[in-house]
């Protein structure tokens, strides 16, 4: 292995983890936020039995 391919793995691999943190990001963002409307409709349901 020459230097050259060591780097080149090395860029590769730091671009698959800045790729993979995003995605990541993302669908922790997706599922936060589906879980709040979640909850919201939990909240809701239990109000109106409340009534």
């Amino acid at each position: 292995m020459g230097r050259f391919q060591v780097g080149y793995v090395i860029v590769s691999e730091l671009k698959l983890k800045k790729f993979a943190s995003n995605t990541i990001h993302d669908r922790g963002l997706r599922n936060i936020t589906s879980s709040l409307m979640d909850n919201n409709s939990e909240l809701h349901l239990m109000i109106q039995s409340l009534r």
